[in-house]
């Protein structure tokens, strides 16, 4: 053997013992994944082949597939090499030295390779392959990431307070800060709540910390639970949270927040067989409004929240004087309805429908009143809006149906009214979305064994054109029980004359707003004309709505309206007043137009 091959030979062996020896793994490939070189620390820890021959020609994928043989329960046992054969076609194509981290499953452990590659080229520079180093830091990794979350812990403590996991007093103001500084972008405004428990010490006193604390995390999630995701509720200690509501449109959003809020703490809470009733004081301010400054914004709105305690508790308070007064007034309303409900301070008055040639009295329309103990009646045009807003309007207006149609059963069994007699009732679209209404309806015509003939429903023109085809299958189901229909405020919502065709109105009302001007407004009185000859070619009888002078009903007579209702007649009336007005004329009315 030549003196040269035997230094070649030499060279080699040196260079297996050099890279054997290594604690990195070394390897060469080819362009198709096939190695042509690799080291033993490769061979015994990721490959898991039997010597540094083995892997000669052979792909990661042989070597994976065979370990996973061995463990057919976990298809994850061994899939390091398989999930980086992206990374040797990434060196290729730059065509110069890539650093990576790589891992993947070695006999069902999760490794991390740091991994330096470089294109391999022949003596001619043609590229064959990749070769490649790679060291395990497995170990750092893992060490590092729990530092991380060490670290995320610390934070979140540090920010968060420890019993409720509600954000504390530092993160509040922090976000507090930036919501300030987006609204000062937007233009919109900041709204911060400033929520105590009332009486909470008592509960410490009386049931102990431990059963307080409880009391504080169910309340501190029925809080979050009625809050957008972006709006921040925190708890600055005690009992005392807060709340930042962002991109608030109008004052009067944070008043529906409010009593939301306050209606979700109020609910009985029942722990360990114990019910704790809970409510709470809440001071609100909008930014803009007194200074943007953080001390400012946290000094007025604690101002506002013991302004609500000094007004007797479980109520709201803005800081801005007008504000409040606005709230305060409103909150007084709502609280007064829901007792006025309770104790049946509502009645129902009745004005009378008369035909315009004599007088007489040929139907009622119901009207709610509330007998207020110390304002005395009050119309609907005062409650109606805050009964809506706080769910009570349906409740009521299902008891002024249950009493109208009792005190209409009475008066025929009393002779009082014609069998022809029509009972006029308000219908809200809110009914007509309601599963169950028509099946209370029925009922309720069968209890007072009331003839659906002499029951008229009202649904304003604007009502009607709001939501037009669960409108109209509702209202032809109440057609087919055999009740009447009207379509009021006739001139206010620009309805299609195809619907009052298609939908079968028995009558139609002429608003007030016509009649008020007539007979010396010329313009009106052309509507007022057009409105009769319209509802005459269709068939349907008209009344006139709002008529208080002689001269109104005079000319409606002469232009063949034959139906009016207003104060020149009578105002609504309670019972016992309408039926002294009703024997006053007489007991029938002529026959239907």
């Amino acid at each position: 053997m030549s003196s040269k091959k035997v230094e070649i030979l030499l060279q080699k062996e040196i260079l297996k013992t050099l890279t054997d020896n290594l604690p990195d793994m070394l390897w060469i490939k080819d362009l198709e994944g096939r190695y042509l070189f690799a080291n033993k620390a490769l061979c015994e820890n990721l490959l898991i082949a039997k010597d540094t021959d083995e892997p000669i020609g052979k792909t990661d994928f042989f070597f994976a597939m065979r370990e996973r043989e061995k463990h057919p329960e976990n298809p994850e046992w061994h899939t390091f090499g398989e999930l980086c054969q992206n990374s040797d076609k990434i060196t290729t194509e730059a065509n110069c030295p890539k650093r990576f981290i790589e891992q993947g499953n070695v006999r069902g452990k999760l490794l991390y390779l740091e991994v330096h590659k470089a294109p391999y080229y022949d003596e001619n520079g043609k590229l064959l392959g990749v070769l490649g180093s790679g060291r395990d830091i497995t170990e750092s990794v893992v060490m590092k990431k729990r530092l991380e979350e060490q670290k995320s812990k610390y934070e979140y403590q540090s920010s968060h307070d420890a019993l409720t996991g509600l954000p504390n007093r530092k993160l509040f103001q922090e976000r507090l800060l930036h919501a300030l500084k987006r609204s000062k972008r937007t233009e919109n405004k900041v709204a911060i709540f400033f929520i105590d428990i009332d009486r909470f010490k008592h509960i410490n006193d009386v049931y102990g910390h431990n059963m307080g604390d409880r009391v504080l995390r169910l309340t501190a999630k029925r809080m979050t639970d009625n809050v957008r995701e972006i709006d921040t509720v925190s708890r600055l200690g005690g009992d005392e949270f807060t709340l930042i509501v962002e991109d608030v449109k109008h004052p009067r959003d944070m008043e529906v927040l409010a009593e939301k809020l306050l209606c979700s703490i109020r609910k009985p809470l029942t722990l360990d067989g114990r019910t704790h009733h809970l409510s709470a004081s809440i001071g609100i301010i909008l930014s803009g409004d007194n200074g943007d400054t953080l001390e400012t914004i946290l000094k007025h709105a604690d101002s506002a929240m013991y302004q609500a305690k000094e007004r007797g508790r479980n109520r709201f308070e803005f800081y801005t004087a007008d504000l409040t007064k606005t709230a305060f007034q409103r909150m007084v309303l709502e609280s007064e309805l829901r007792t006025a409900l309770q104790e049946g301070q509502f009645v129902v008055y009745f004005q009378p429908q008369v035909l315009l040639l004599s007088g007489r009295v040929c139907g009622m329309e119901a009207l709610v009143r509330w007998l207020h103990p110390s304002a005395g009646t009050v119309g609907p045009d005062v409650f109606v809006e805050a009964a809506e807003s706080i769910g009570l309007l349906m409740e009521l207006d299902r008891w002024v149906y249950r009493t109208s149609l009792e005190q209409l059963h009475r008066w025929q069994c009393s002779g009082l009214v014609s069998p022809d007699f029509t009972l006029s009732l308000n219908l809200s679209p809110r009914h007509l979305e309601s599963e169950d209404f028509l099946d209370f309806f029925r009922k309720l015509v069968q209890t007072f064994e009331v003839d659906p003939t002499c029951i008229e429903l009202e649904i304003t023109e604007t009502q009607l054109l709001s939501n037009i085809r669960n409108t109209q299958d509702q209202l032809a189901i109440l057609k087919d029980i055999g009740v009447r229909m009207a379509i009021d405020d006739f001139g206010t919502g620009y309805s299609s004359f195809v619907y009052l065709k298609k939908m079968h109105f028995d009558t139609l009302k002429i608003d007030r707003t016509f009649i008020q001007d007539i007979p010396d407004k010329e313009e009106d009185n052309s509507i007022v004309r057009a409105i009769l000859s319209l509802a005459h070619s269709l068939g349907m009888r008209v009344i006139a709505v709002g008529v208080e002078t002689p001269e109104q009903r005079d000319f409606l007579r002469e232009e063949q309206c034959r139906f009016a209702q207003g104060y020149l007649f009578a105002k609504p009336l309670p019972p016992k007043e309408m039926e002294l007005f009703t024997k006053c004329k007489a007991p029938h009315c002529d026959k239907r137009h």
